[in-house]
């Protein structure tokens, strides 16, 4: 299982976005190209308190659910509904430009590698996770788009 926080597989999610364009159709679900960067890079805000959001957690997300993430089981296709603060079609960032919404979730890739331990916070859903927790979620959810945009 990938972590971002990998510079191996930093550099691997970096390749990945720089292959993609404008004008890729998803795969599957409703986001288009510009909206999955947009959302990728609220979750990297979320991670780092810059983004908040209730807790939805239940003891079968912070403890089951939670364990299968980190071991690596992907999510499933167009079958999760995110939460409000980082879906792009309620109240997550809206895209604006290709190029500079990808700059921007790169840059906030970065900000994540350098943050200190404790800037980073709950997960909504799976409640305390530590950085390199988060690393390697932060990893799963860029592939599972990434790969929904056939890079």
């Amino acid at each position: 299982m990938g972590n971002i926080l990998n510079k191996k597989d930093h550099e691997e999610i970096k390749n990945r976005l720089a292959d993609l364009k404008r004008d890729d159709l998803p795969l599957w679900g409703k986001m288009n190209v510009g909206e999955m960067l947009c959302h990728t890079a609220d979750q990297v805000k979320l991670a780092m308190g810059e983004i908040s959001s209730e807790d939805c957690s239940t003891f079968f997300r912070r403890t089951l659910l939670k364990r299968l993430i980190l071991m690596g089981m992907k999510p499933p296709k167009g079958k999760i509904e995110t939460m409000s603060e980082i879906n792009p079609h309620k109240l997550g960032s809206k895209p604006v430009n290709f190029e500079s919404d990808r700059d921007y979730l790169l840059r906030k890739m970065d900000d994540f590698i350098i943050c200190d331990e404790k800037t980073v916070k709950p997960h909504p859903a799976f409640g305390a996770l530590t950085k390199q927790q988060w690393g390697k979620i932060i990893y799963t959810h860029l592939d599972h788009h990434l790969s929904q945009f056939g890079s």
